[in-house]
């Protein structure tokens, strides 16, 4: 056992997926200040814990001046509200329309965080041994786009960095930036992502893909009970926490003037289902630091000594 546990070390794919599929449906549907605050907060905190504190501040460098063009670009079509702040010619800024497009660049955010988060802990892997039996086209299909991504991100450094080191693709020592140079780059880059897809329709082929209706395939994991009540769970605290952001989004409204929070419990259910990553691992954390030091009192060398 590792010294710090994961989140993907103790449940089945299934429930991952089901957990951060939920997690990003009721945190973007939930469009009010204290629900997109929970969900920033919770992710960053969750995120610390699976991809580290570095990791998960460094996008900040570039989500939060983002954050801040939004919510300064929103008042100027969309001069609505009653509080005025500041004015602009003829155009009235109003503080009502920066708080929606406050709230608007911190949800953006929060998405980000959640979807990187979900990346750090649900890999192709992981997907086809969620879906493979179920879907296995669509989890192969899914779990090869997830895959094309960060490859083509390094094999196109890695041809920016051949054309950089060719003198004759650079003829004046400079870094190449001019369209010609841009357009070897994708021509080499598409060139490549085509032959290695021939050469991966022709490998499938070759080892009897489609060949019959149905086909086996190695589960990594196995479906225990413990992972069916955790999607009995799950299900049960979505439907609570869907309840309450009914009411807590039916009651908030940004125009003409902002509606006041509603009260503290409503928003319980969204915090604990956006906490639910750390209060599990935590709880698993404590349970084998107890059976660690449980086998550091009954070990033979400490007997020995007694």
């Amino acid at each position: 056992m590792s010294e710090q546990t994961t989140t993907a070390d103790l449940w089945h794919p299934r429930v991952l997926v089901t957990y951060f599929a939920c997690v990003l449906v009721t945190a973007m549907a939930a469009f009010e200040p204290v629900c997109t605050t929970l969900a920033l907060t919770g992710g960053l905190l969750v995120g610390f814990r699976l991809r580290g504190v570095r990791t998960t501040l460094q996008p900040l460098i570039w989500q939060l001046p983002l954050m801040a063009i939004i919510c300064m670009v929103n008042p100027l079509f969309s001069a609505q509200g009653t509080t005025e702040v500041a004015s602009i010619g003829v155009r009235k800024v109003y503080l009502e329309s920066l708080a929606y497009g406050l709230n608007m660049g911190a949800m953006l955010i929060a998405m980000l965080v959640w979807f990187a988060n979900a990346a750090a802990v649900i890999s192709t892997d992981t997907l086809r041994t969620a879906f493979g039996s179920a879907l296995p086209v669509v989890s192969l299909m899914v779990s090869m786009t997830m895959r094309l991504v960060p490859d083509f991100i390094r094999r196109g450094h890695e041809i920016g960095n051949i054309q950089r080191a060719n003198t004759s693709a650079n003829k004046k020592g400079a870094p190449p930036a001019d369209l010609a140079t841009r357009s070897r780059l994708v021509t080499v880059l598409v060139g490549w992502g085509l032959e290695d897809s021939f050469a991966t329709a022709d490998s499938m082929q070759a080892r009897g893909w489609s060949s019959t209706r149905h086909r086996t395939s190695y589960q990594r994991g196995r479906f225990r009970t413990r992972d069916g009540l955790a999607l009995g769970l799950l299900a049960a605290l979505v439907a609570l926490d869907t309840w309450a952001l009914v009411h807590v989004c039916s009651a908030w409204h940004y125009y003409p003037t902002m509606a006041a929070p509603s009260p503290l419990p409503w928003y319980l259910p969204h915090a604990l289902l956006l906490a639910l990553p750390l209060v599990v691992t935590a709880v698993e954390d404590l349970r084998w630091s107890h059976a660690e030091c449980d086998t550091d009192r009954t070990s033979p060398a400490k007997e020995a000594e007694a």
